[in-house]
């Protein structure tokens, strides 16, 4: 009896540093141990050793039959236990460490399998002095119901084989079999198991991996996808790419290289078809990248005066195909003349002549993530954003940095609209916004009529770029807003003259 508790006691440390060491190597990435197998084989052990030990008081005359049994079992759960440790502990753990390079799974599982075949034979040996491998070979009628029975599983094993032998995929790949996309998780002895973009784990058998074709993305590779999309007969098809083309230039998660390309498919019955073709590097990106790219289509083409158009007859009466303000005064107009007067730079403007360029201005709708301002680009225009959020970004994709988050009511792009100088960052939209442009052609006969306003806009700009050092503020402020103010007269007031 005495030794049933130090075998129990055994178990229970060994489960107790298994369960320590899972922790640990969860905490550091590792691929834990395998703890279930060992946490049988201590409790079977102890039930097996208590069974045995009580052979005197429960059933004295018929336990002898079924000690040996139980001895067998007892020690072939060990053993099973023990190279599953030994598997984990010489073929994964090391990989973990980056001591060699990764091992298959269905390798590991097969060196288990035979690992494990071995054992049960020695052991049956052993105690009932029973060859398997001599009853399996002379017996004929035992293999046909063998094969029979474990066809299917027979199937898959060898399928399983072949798939790592031939390496079609590894793990990491992205794949597409019949209507399964996803991520290679593990090649298994039977089946492979993907991950798809939903979250789901889809179990497949290898017989079937076998049989079908399947398309295959090696990891950390560029992954493409296509969009096609209809537009109007009206819109000349070099213009209809040119459009495109933007949206996808300035969309931060598709790749430039591979380029995307945008080409002209076929014609439909009420409309042009394009292809979009475009990559990105994830395959996990395809969903949101799809929605976000067609969100920006339609608001690029809204902007500009397109639509998508269906297959119906309709007819449409268009006021202006740019969205121009309606020059009638409305409450929005007057709202709009509100809010520009609430601006600083425009704080010296009379109403009629905030009228003015609110009529003659254009309210623009853009959807989240798109890019309103880019860096090192011509400032023909200023935006006043009415609704929704904006991020000032510097840099290019590989190095960006956050400059400022732009809310209601902000000016942004007026210091390259008034001075002429390129774009100083990139402004992208992260919600659905609202704008208002100002081109430099509807504030330059305004200018015209009265110039002490470019004097005052002038002298706000030169109050803003003033040097933080008090010893240099006297001496550079006449030479800069004397160079601000030739710079703006330049823009506004000459540009036409010349």
């Amino acid at each position: 009896m005495i030794s049933i508790f130090v075998e129990l006691a055994i178990g229970i440390v060994v489960v107790a540093v298994l369960l320590l060491l899972g922790k640990f190597c969860r905490q550091h990435s590792f691929t834990p141990p395998p703890s279930r197998l060992p946490f049988i084989a201590v409790l079977l052990t102890t039930l097996f050793n208590i069974l045995i030990a009580g052979r005197n008081n429960i059933l004295p005359n018929t336990f002898i039959v079924f000690e040996s049994a139980l001895k067998a079992a007892d020690e072939l759960i060990v053993s099973l236990a023990v190279t599953r440790l030994m598997v984990w502990a010489f073929l994964q753990l090391p990989v973990d460490l980056k001591l060699f390079k990764p091992i298959a799974k269905i390798a590991r599982d097969l060196i288990f399998l035979v690992a494990s075949t071995i054992i049960t034979i020695i052991i049956f040996q052993h105690y009932f002095s029973i060859n398997l491998v001599s009853l399996a070979a002379t017996s004929a009628v035992l293999t046909a119901v063998i094969g029979l029975a474990a066809q299917e599983t027979l199937k898959n094993l060898f399928a399983g084989l072949s798939l790592e032998l031939d390496c079609p995929f590894e793990e990491g790949d992205w794949v597409s079999v019949n209507e399964v996309c996803g991520e290679i998780k593990s090649l298994r002895l039977m089946t492979t198991r993907l991950l798809t973009v939903t979250g789901e784990m889809v179990v497949i058998p290898n017989s079937q991996l076998c049989n079908v074709g399947l398309k295959r993305v090696r990891r950390n590779r560029p992954v493409g996808q296509v969009l096609t999309i209809g537009l109007d007969y009206s819109l000349p098809p070099h213009q209809a790419m040119a459009v495109l083309t933007s949206v996808l230039l300035k969309h931060s998660k598709i790749l430039q290289e591979p380029k995307p390309v945008v080409r002209i498919d076929h014609f439909g019955e009420s409309a042009v078809i394009y292809k979009i073709y475009m990559w990105q590097s994830s395959p996990f990106q395809r969903i949101s990248l799809r929605s976000e790219i067609l969100e920006h289509i339609w608001y690029t083409l809204q902007r500009e005066g397109h639509g998508i158009p269906y297959p119906i007859t309709e007819v449409i009466v268009r006021k202006n195909a740019h969205n121009t303000i309606n020059e009638d005064i409305n409450e929005s107009t007057v709202a709009l003349i509100s809010t520009l007067g609430n601006l600083s730079y425009f704080e010296h403007f009379s109403y009629e002549k905030l009228e003015q360029l609110v009529i003659t201005s254009t309210l623009r709708e853009f959807g989240n993530g798109e890019t309103i301002i880019e860096e090192g680009s011509e400032g023909g225009s200023l935006y006043i954003l009415l609704k929704g959020s904006l991020q000032a970004i510097k840099g290019r994709q590989s190095d960006q940095r956050l400059l400022n988050t732009l809310s209601p009511v902000s000016m942004v792009g007026e210091m390259s609209f008034y001075t002429g100088e390129p774009r100083s960052a990139t402004v992208r939209c992260i919600e659905a916004s609202t704008l208002l442009e100002i081109k430099r052609s509807s504030l330059s006969p305004l200018l015209k009529e009265e110039p002490a306003l470019l004097e005052e806009i002038g002298a706000l700009i030169e109050t803003r770029q003033q040097p933080s050092d008090r010893t240099t503020l006297a001496s550079s402020t006449s030479r800069k807003k004397s160079t601000i103010v030739s710079l703006m007269r330049q823009i506004f007031l000459y540009e036409d003259e010349e």
